[in-house]
Protein backbone atom coordinates (compact mmCIF):
# COMPACT_ATOMS: atom_id res chain seq x y z
CA UNK A 1 0.00 0.00 0.00
CA UNK A 2 1.45 3.71 -0.80
CA UNK A 3 2.66 5.24 2.72
CA UNK A 4 2.37 2.15 4.29
CA UNK A 5 6.39 1.52 6.21
CA UNK A 6 7.28 -1.91 5.60
CA UNK A 7 8.24 -3.73 8.87
CA UNK A 8 10.18 -6.39 6.97
CA UNK A 9 12.79 -4.26 6.08
CA UNK A 10 15.19 -4.48 8.99
CA UNK A 11 15.07 -7.81 8.50
CA UNK A 12 15.99 -8.25 4.93
CA UNK A 13 19.05 -6.43 5.81
CA UNK A 14 19.47 -8.75 8.62
CA UNK A 15 18.92 -11.66 6.63
CA UNK A 16 20.98 -10.16 3.52
CA UNK A 17 23.94 -9.85 6.06
CA UNK A 18 23.67 -13.15 8.10
CA UNK A 19 23.88 -14.62 4.25
CA UNK A 20 26.86 -12.48 3.26
CA UNK A 21 28.60 -13.23 6.79
CA UNK A 22 27.79 -17.11 6.10
CA UNK A 23 29.56 -17.51 2.21
CA UNK A 24 32.84 -15.31 3.92
CA UNK A 25 32.90 -17.79 6.70
CA UNK A 26 36.11 -19.57 7.73
CA UNK A 27 38.39 -21.11 4.94
CA UNK A 28 41.32 -22.56 4.06
CA UNK A 29 43.48 -21.65 1.25
CA UNK A 30 47.39 -21.32 0.19
CA UNK A 31 47.44 -17.44 -0.22
CA UNK A 32 45.24 -14.49 1.58
CA UNK A 33 41.76 -14.36 0.31
CA UNK A 34 41.41 -10.01 -0.88
CA UNK A 35 37.43 -10.16 -0.41
CA UNK A 36 38.09 -11.78 3.71
CA UNK A 37 37.76 -9.02 6.16
CA UNK A 38 40.83 -8.70 8.82
CA UNK A 39 39.62 -10.11 12.14
CA UNK A 40 38.89 -8.97 14.50
CA UNK A 41 36.01 -7.19 12.93
CA UNK A 42 32.79 -5.27 13.64
CA UNK A 43 29.78 -4.33 11.40
CA UNK A 44 27.44 -1.77 13.26
CA UNK A 45 23.81 -0.59 11.38
CA UNK A 46 21.75 1.55 12.58
CA UNK A 47 18.36 1.89 10.64
CA UNK A 48 16.01 4.72 10.05
CA UNK A 49 13.82 4.22 13.52
CA UNK A 50 17.56 4.19 15.17
CA UNK A 51 17.44 0.67 16.17
CA UNK A 52 21.08 -1.03 16.03
CA UNK A 53 22.41 -4.01 14.39
CA UNK A 54 25.66 -5.28 15.02
CA UNK A 55 27.89 -7.95 13.72
CA UNK A 56 31.28 -8.82 14.92
CA UNK A 57 34.01 -11.67 15.01
CA UNK A 58 36.79 -11.48 17.38
CA UNK A 59 39.30 -13.79 15.95
CA UNK A 60 39.77 -16.09 12.52
CA UNK A 61 37.78 -18.78 12.62
CA UNK A 62 35.75 -17.98 15.94
CA UNK A 63 32.05 -17.57 15.48
CA UNK A 64 30.47 -14.16 14.08
CA UNK A 65 28.10 -12.84 16.85
CA UNK A 66 24.84 -10.96 16.24
CA UNK A 67 23.46 -8.17 18.36
CA UNK A 68 20.24 -6.24 18.28
CA UNK A 69 19.50 -3.34 20.18
CA UNK A 70 16.26 -1.75 19.57
CA UNK A 71 15.27 1.74 20.14
CA UNK A 72 12.87 2.30 23.14
CA UNK A 73 10.11 4.07 23.64
CA UNK A 74 12.51 6.91 25.82
CA UNK A 75 14.54 7.21 23.02
CA UNK A 76 11.81 7.42 20.23
CA UNK A 77 10.99 10.81 18.85
CA UNK A 78 7.16 9.54 19.07
CA UNK A 79 7.20 7.96 22.73
CA UNK A 80 5.95 4.46 21.18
Amino acid sequence: MPGRESSWAPFTLVGTLLAALACGGPQRSTGKDPSMRETPWTVSYADGAANLYTFSQSASGAAVAFEYVPVTPAQSSTGL
